[in-house]
């Protein structure tokens, strides 16, 4: 079984044991969007870039110290030329693909701020171009899959609704992505 294939069964199954670990008031479906700043490092350094991008997340908080959540994200093209010496050889990667893990939130006074990590996979598509000397270059395109980890921390800006601020790191087949991204969630159902 795959790692991403693992975890949405876990998840499918931690949704399905939802009314056994609904202790408070704080369980509740949220959705959000955020807008993201990313950046590649490749371990052999052929690309170091930034891009900006976004990500669409719906979770469910089982209660207010565990929440399970997916996201689809979508960079823009990170870009370098790794022989700026010689014409040609820039390349061009794209990232876009969905994530899910468990969030865990350290008990906080009040109802005001959350603070919280999470772990989980991710599964992206990898589209990678090579520009030749003359003409479009090559382009290849993989699907990648591996582990990811991040903080963050929730404000409460009205009775339903969120601003987060979050960084996340990504362990790519022979890179490291590292994400910071600010954005703003809706709780479904009852305030909190």
């Amino acid at each position: 079984m795959t790692p991403a294939r693992a975890a949405c069964t876990a998840a499918a199954l931690a949704l399905l044991a939802t009314p056994a670990l609904a202790a408070d008031d704080a369980t509740t479906w949220y959705a959000g969007g955020a807008v993201v700043l990313a950046n590649l490092q490749f371990d052999d350094d052929t690309l170091d870039d930034d891009a900006v991008g976004g990500r669409v997340s719906i979770g469910y908080r089982f209660n207010r110290w565990f929440a399970v959540e997916g996201s689809w994200l979508q960079t823009a093209d990170f870009e370098d030329d790794p022989t700026p010496a010689a014409a040609g050889g820039d390349l061009e990667l794209g990232l876009d693909g969905f994530t899910v893990g468990a969030v865990g939130y350290l008990p906080m006074p009040g109802d005001a701020v959350d603070v919280y990590g999470k772990a989980g996979l991710y599964v992206f598509d990898q589209d990678l171009t090579v520009a030749g000397t003359s003409g479009p270059g090559d382009t290849s395109s993989r699907r990648i899959d591996g582990l990811t980890a991040g903080v963050g921390v929730r404000t409460r800006l009205a009775e339903r609704i969120d601003l987060r601020a979050e960084g996340e790191w990504f362990d790519l087949d022979g890179a490291d992505l590292w994400m910071v991204s600010l954005g703003v969630d809706y709780r479904f159902g009852a305030p909190r």
